[in-house]
């Protein structure tokens, strides 16, 4: 049945009118001022919000009028332009824009209490990745599409698809799809405007996409969507400029790097990307100060000194094949390995105590107070010998479950030092006497079975009971995969627990990108099975040829 005319305040409160005149009783039994129905009651409601939308941020992501104030909170969408011109949700009030409001209110909602809380370290801590359902008017389009279809994807992975689906859920189905087709599609359009090409909206558009196919594969499209967004920020000058004009952009461009970097660790050292990509890494702790600390933020938080020793890996695998950077190489080599022997997880672990996470602001990290670091046991003695040939001192592993911070420390250690000492040394042509530190006085093949004793002993208690396998199984899945890289295939105990635990990691997080990593430890077996016992397979070796993968 057609409805009567519709005042201005029902149709923007997108509620049903009475239509009587000259106000409508709807407004009055809500308590709200009538606008009439004529179009000039419609030019001053337009009027009125463009001067709101205008008010909530300027171009730079700031509020006009107050160059030097915060917004009380910051949320995802804040790093966007406000969008005045965007037309509603719906105009009419058909079933299917019924139908379509609803899947895009849902979705927003199940994105916010599902999927961010797996984005941060700490789900105590201030999220900034969730969005505004308030203000999702002033959100474009195209990024609300890729949220939703990404929230639905997430869902169907949680509890599977209904046993008898309705007809109802058969249309959700389908309406979800085509909202996904029409993001792909508006994106296409945005990338082929040269007005658009660098905005932050496709940006951002790109970052999400990237996320969200790596959540649906540790495979797929990741690569080409991360590629693309480092061509947006090439061609914008440097993140270093991008956080300049709009800080904003932090909590989303800090996935771009750390992505960027684990990326590259699953990547053979002559795939045809990796060169730009360790280059313009190995530039990242040069943006300002501290911006390492932003990985502390995220699901794999990574300790700054350690993400660089991790981002030095990468760069000097991809010049191991060249003559002329060997010398480079060798001493790049010792610093990575004593960078890591150095790193305290007792000191860390008192630092991190105070983090708060992202500030408000969204602009930085924010720390209780002033940390004071505890006496580290890792330096030299006034005797003079050194503390640091073992990977285990200063790193308590009988319970690292009970101190979140000291546990993380005590894991991306061990890992990065496996990762270096695999990659670096035991795959190099070169002596070990000329790429291991002098301090070092165990063999590489000691060091490295007690670093991985230690790995998996720190791991052990994570997947004890389903709620530490949740809160911090999410947050050391890169650890669990260097675990399982240097798990000996006749090791059927250690396979199990390694597989497993990924496997309860995807039922936990609702992403399929665990049940990718676990495909490719299991390829890397069956290398070592064809191989033999006696053949040194390189890391090289176990990705070369394949489709680009990344544990994430």
């Amino acid at each position: 049945m057609p409805l009567g005319p519709q005042c201005w305040t029902c149709l923007r409160g997108r509620v049903r009118c009475d239509g009587l005149y000259p106000s409508c009783s709807t407004c009055k039994n809500l308590g709200v001022a009538c606008d009439g129905y004529d179009e000039e009651a419609r030019g001053h409601v337009a009027v009125q919000e463009g001067h709101a939308n205008r008010r909530h941020l300027d171009s730079g992501g700031r509020a006009s009028g107050a160059k030097d104030s915060e917004p009380s909170e910051f949320t995802s969408d804040q790093i966007m332009k406000p969008t005045a011109t965007r037309s509603p949700l719906f105009s009419q009030p058909v079933p299917s824009l019924y139908r379509r409001a609803q899947m895009i209110f849902e979705g927003l909602d199940y994105f916010n209490k599902m999927i961010c809380p797996d984005l941060v370290s700490l789900e105590s801590h201030f999220n900034p990745y969730k969005v505004n359902i308030q203000t999702v008017d002033r959100i474009p389009d195209i990024y609300v599409k890729v949220l939703v279809s990404v929230a639905s994807f997430h869902r169907l992975m949680s509890y599977g698809p209904e046993p008898t689906p309705s007809s109802a859920l058969v249309q959700r189905d389908a309406d979800v799809f085509a909202l996904r087709v029409e993001a792909l599609q508006g994106l296409n359009e945005k990338l082929s405007m040269p007005e658009e090409q660098t905005s932050d909206a496709t940006l951002l558009c790109v970052l999400s996409l990237m996320v969200a196919s790596i959540q649906a594969s540790a495979y797929t499209e990741w690569r080409a969507h991360l590629e693309g967004a480092r061509r947006i920020i090439q061609m914008r000058g440097s993140l270093k400029k991008i956080i300049s004009v709009n800080p904003y952009f932090k909590p989303v461009l800090t996935f771009f790097m750390l992505i960027d970097v684990i990326g590259s660790t699953t990547t053979p050292s002559t795939h045809k990307d990796m060169p730009v990509a360790c280059n313009m890494a190995m530039q990242y702790w040069d943006i300002e100060p501290g911006v390492l600390q932003f990985v502390a933020t995220t699901c794999i938080p990574v300790p700054d000194v350690l993400f660089r020793v991790i981002t030095l890996v990468n760069y000097l695998r991809t010049i191991a094949n060249k003559p002329s950077l060997r010398a480079k190489r060798r001493s790049g080599t010792k610093m990575a390995i004593q960078k890591v022997m150095d790193f305290s997880p007792t000191d860390y672990s008192t630092i991190m105590r105070n983090f708060n996470g992202w500030a408000t602001s969204g602009k930085e990290v924010s720390f209780s107070e002033e940390p004071k670091l505890a006496p580290s046991t890792s330096s030299r003695d006034p005797r003079g010998s050194s503390t640091s040939s073992s990977p285990a001192t200063d790193s308590p592993s009988q319970k690292p479950a009970h101190d979140l911070w000291l546990g993380l420390g005590v894991m991306y250690r061990a890992a990065t030092l496996l990762y270096a000492l695999r990659t670096l040394v035991v795959d190099s042509e070169d002596g070990t006497a000329h790429l291991l530190p002098a301090e070092i006085s165990v063999s590489v093949e000691s060091l490295r079975q007690e670093t991985f004793e230690l790995l998996y002993g720190a791991l052990v208690p994570v997947f004890a009971d389903p709620v530490s396998m949740h809160q911090i199984g999410k947050l050391i899945m890169w650890p669990l995969f260097m675990l399982g890289m240097e798990t000996d295939l006749r090791d059927e105990n250690l396979r199990g627990f390694v597989t497993s635990g990924f496997s309860s990691l995807s039922l936990a997080l609702g992403t399929l990108g665990p049940i990718g990593v676990i495909n490719a430890l299991e390829v890397k077996w069956n290398i070592d099975a064809e191989r033999g016992p006696s053949t040194q397979v390189k890391w090289d070796d176990y990705f070369q040829g394949r489709e680009d993968f990344i544990v994430f």
